[in-house]
């Protein structure tokens, strides 16, 4: 029965094929399709443990406003669920803020760092076969009980010994004192936490990232001082503290290089730290979006911490603002990628700037030189609607040499966050060629610059298009009607559209572009 079937989708497939002679077939070097979850739900880490892959953040299954409990998620390498469950979390616990990157793999559990509203955070110790969470290590300061503490990112210093990054404010009934940077060092065998202070006087300092080169930790953060309501002062800097709390500031941006602060630290074999700032070169366009226009930086310093480059990373040629949400060294060890989120606005009638109803995820890939190599956009369409925002949270490199994320979808027609994971190949592409030249394509003119992929399609249909310029796509049935509609706009973006919802047999998706250019592509729905 299974040979019958698997000859009659090949025949169907060889149908289509001779239908359009401009479809593209070209072949995944990975089987893993976009998985958007079915629950409500916030992700904060996702990595790979033999055939397997884990998903671990905030979410529920039933939704109301933003009470997450925490989960963790099993999928096989196909993105099929194989368990979850859920962690309940008490009343002040419930909210999210954000989760670290960062996981270690010790013998028979994992190590990661969970943070919630309420200003706390734990370390998660996880059994690695079953999910069971073997031990929950808050991290919270005895000596200030009114105060609140954000917990940020956990580091590896031994087999015993975890450093976790955050900020602390201390309360008190007259006014409220400057956050400084806590550096809580953790032993997760026998529970002893011992915890450690610094920070620039007169700034509230916020740490993001944190590693341990083997003889120190490496701390990035922000100083910032308001000065009005609308305006601060910030510097980038970055923290040199020994395991006895002694801390050395190493180097500080200037203040008005609007280099905002550092997201993440990779530490190379050299000793050079390479740094994703959370903002970085400024790019005015008017003096009303003065403030709107900035890029994340990925920059190396050396041993001494001198800087040797700095490269902006996201989309430079967009109305847009960028934010980053993490560094990894690339698969070939020649460079570095980047991974966050682009946040579009277009002006009212007045001129002023408004942000747009969608927000698209990006890739991009930086040499050891600095260089920028490419760029990928990423855009999720799962329903009929044209507002929808997604972020993506996390990437890291998978174990066939290209790489996994995720991130989260709100739409404009279902109520709450879904976590969503994707997978690409070693040069960021989720449609397989996209790296490619368009003379390699062998496409006609007209249509050399759109991908799509797979076919035949089961629940996803993946459109890459090269070009910059406003595109308009429908999806046809063979009678001509209209099944669904959506748009691209940016250079090397992905567009993956939901279509399981569509019946099996032949589909033409058509394409029109502000500049004139049309074309047409068939699949098939199996």
């Amino acid at each position: 029965m299974v040979l019958y079937k698997n000859l009659i989708r090949i025949f169907l497939l060889a149908i289509t094929i001779s239908f359009s002679p401009t479809i593209i077939c070209a072949q995944s070097t990975f089987n893993l399709e976009l998985k958007l979850l079915d629950f409500v739900s916030l992700p904060g880490l996702v990595f790979q443990y033999e055939d397997t892959i884990i998903l671990v953040g905030h979410g529920t299954d039933y939704f109301e406003f933003y009470f997450y409990d925490g989960f963790i998620a099993k999928f096989n390498n196909k993105g099929e669920l194989m368990s979850k469950k859920f962690i309940e979390g008490r009343h002040e616990d419930f909210y999210w803020t954000g989760s670290s990157n960062n996981v270690y793999d010790l013998d028979s559990v994992f190590v990661f760092l969970m943070n919630f509203f309420g200003y706390k955070a734990e370390i998660w110790v996880v059994n690695k076969k079953n999910l069971n969470i073997n031990k929950k290590i808050k991290i919270y300061n005895g000596l200030m009980p009114d105060s609140f503490y954000s917990g940020k990112e956990i580091c590896q210093v031994n087999d015993s010994l975890f450093a976790v990054v955050g900020s602390v404010k201390e309360l008190t009934p007259i006014n409220t004192k400057l956050e400084d940077i806590q550096v809580s060092l953790v032993n997760i065998r026998n529970i002893d936490i011992k915890h450690h202070y610094f920070g620039i006087p007169g700034k509230n300092d916020y740490p993001d990232a944190i590693q341990w080169n083997g003889i120190k930790l490496i701390i990035g953060s922000v100083g910032k001082k308001s000065l009005s309501y609308s305006d601060s002062e910030n510097h980038a800097m970055i923290w040199e503290m020994d395991l006895e709390g002694n801390a050395v500031l190493k180097f500080m941006t200037p203040v008005d290089s609007l280099m905002h602060g550092i997201e993440e630290i990779v530490l190379d074999d050299h000793g050079n730290r390479i740094v994703a700032s959370l903002k970085g070169f400024y790019y005015a366009q008017s003096s009303i979006l003065g403030r709107y226009k900035w890029r994340p930086t990925v920059m190396q310093l050396d041993s001494n911490y001198y800087t040797d480059w700095k490269t902006p990373v996201g989309t430079l040629n967009y109305n847009s603002v960028n934010t980053i949400c993490c560094l990894i060294p690339a698969v070939e060890n020649d460079g570095y990628i980047a991974a966050g989120t682009i946040s579009p606005f277009n002006y009212d009638e007045e001129d002023h700037p408004y942000f747009n109803a969608i927000q698209k995820g990006f890739l991009s890939k930086v040499d050891k030189n600095g260089k920028k190599m490419w760029d990928r956009i990423i855009t999720v369409v799962d329903i009929d609607s044209l507002e929808y925002w997604h972020w993506i949270y996390d990437l890291e490199q998978s174990h066939d040499g290209g790489y996994i994320g995720c991130g989260d979808l709100i739409s404009g027609v279902i109520s709450g966050a879904r976590s969503w994971f994707f997978k690409t190949d070693r040069h960021g592409c989720i449609v397989p060629g996209c790296h490619e030249e368009v003379s390699v394509m062998q496409l006609p003119p007209e249509e050399a610059h759109i991908l799509i992929w797979p076919n035949p399609v089961r629940d996803w249909l993946y459109v890459f298009q090269k070009a910059e310029e406003q595109h308009i796509y429908h999806i046809l049935d063979m009678n001509g009607r209209i099944i669904r509609r959506f748009e691209g706009s940016m250079a090397d973006e992905t567009l993956m559209i939901d279509v399981s919802g569509l019946k099996p047999g032949s589909y033409v998706l058509t394409v029109e572009t502000a500049s004139g250019k049309s074309g047409r592509k068939v699949f098939l729905m199996i």
